[in-house]
């Protein structure tokens, strides 16, 4: 079955498609890669969204906005690719998440994006609102990276630690090819801390290899006060509303510190908070993927800090920006065959669940 995995990250910085071929649970053959941008116009609004929240109206607008946006860069993917896709899985933009609902809730999550624009104009079944699915089985909605990370990566040793650098960094401890045993759960920021701080002062999309941190210094008291957020004593399996708690923290380092400093303290704070889950857990071998994978200086503290032996997933032949968008297409694949996923031992779901709902115009 050919299927598009799409969506974009809590960073913003991209629209990614990824045309898969699966034809059973274990075998699943990338095969056409896309991204596109979001208008500075959509970004902004997405951004101001995200940080300050906003009335029915303004979320409604920016429900359709991302819709419309996700189905015009899907329109340019089709047009490039050969093979057509037989099903669409679209995660969304998270604009909100949060654990601890309220009301027995085990979390809060909004993923916006109207799936009715992409089917409509593909003329394909959309899967959608893979989280709300989790926490209707009463889970937490996240993380779901470890099912691909299990699929992708079990056979590479006994105990592994997958680690994916996205806006949040999150792993997957994985440990034979038990699934009932793999483990995951959200670290703390990786990127999206440091492409707020270049966005906000410097007006760049992000920190190209670490080139404004390496001239920055800590700034001690901030580092303390944004660790203080991700306290791992708080036992919480994912986080959201913490990374825009952190943001407003940037905010004010910005108003009296130079750029350089904050982004070097922010991605201090992620460096601490990785390498101290790897020593604590103490893996045979960590896989690193994701998008900050590509920062040199990100990585080589990370290695420097963490004392277990460790690779990029591009190195095992899998590419870090394939990883996110791949279990967006295998969850809609589960979906479509009608086949329940287990994510108790993950997210806390009570029980087996279909993936996401499906829109077909």
């Amino acid at each position: 079955m050919l299927i598009i995995g799409t969506l974009s990250g809590t960073s913003m910085n991209a629209k990614e498609f990824l045309l898969c071929e699966i034809k059973s649970e274990d075998k699943i053959k990338p095969l056409e890669y896309f991204k596109d941008n979001y208008s500075q116009d959509e970004k902004e609004i997405l951004t101001d969204l995200t940080l300050n929240g906003g009335d029915t109206e303004k979320i409604a607008l920016a429900h359709d906005i991302v819709g419309i946006s996700f189905s015009r860069s899907l329109k340019k993917f089709l047009k490039e690719i050969v093979k057509q896709p037989e099903v669409i899985g679209f995660h969304g933009q998270t604009v909100f998440h949060k654990e601890n609902g309220k009301k027995g809730i085990k979390a809060l999550t909004l993923q916006i994006g109207e799936p009715s624009f992409l089917s409509l104009m593909a003329k394909k079944p959309v899967v959608y609102d893979f989280r709300k699915s989790d926490i209707s089985a009463g889970g937490r909605g996240a993380p779901l990276s470890p099912l691909i990370h299990y699929i992708l990566f079990r056979k590479y040793a006994k105990k592994i630690c997958v680690v994916n650098l996205g806006g949040i960094a999150n792993i997957s401890i994985i440990e034979g090819d038990d699934f009932y045993k793999v483990r995951g759960f959200d670290i703390g920021p990786a990127n999206a801390l440091s492409n707020f701080i270049t966005k906000q002062k410097l007006k760049k999309e992000f920190d190209p290899n670490g080139k404004y941190a390496s001239k920055g210094k800590i700034i001690e008291n901030s580092f303390h006060k944004i660790l203080k957020i991700f306290d791992r004593s708080r036992k919480k399996t994912s986080l959201g509303f913490e990374i825009e708690q952190a943001k407003k923290i940037c905010n004010e380092i910005l108003k009296e510190e130079k750029a350089e400093d904050a982004i070097r303290t922010v991605i201090e704070v992620s460096v601490k908070l990785i390498s101290d889950e790897l020593n604590m857990i103490k893996p045979s071998l960590a896989i690193f993927c994701g998008g900050g994978v590509r920062n040199s200086l990100f990585m080589k503290r990370i290695k420097e800090d963490s004392k277990v032996p460790a690779v990029i997933s591009d190195e095992l032949g899998i590419k870090s920006e394939y990883i996110e968008p791949m279990l967006f297409a295998f969850l809609a694949y589960t979906r479509i065959r009608n086949k329940r996923i287990n994510m108790k031992n993950i997210t806390g779901a009570k029980i087996p669940y279909l993936p996401g709902k499906i829109s077909l115009m």
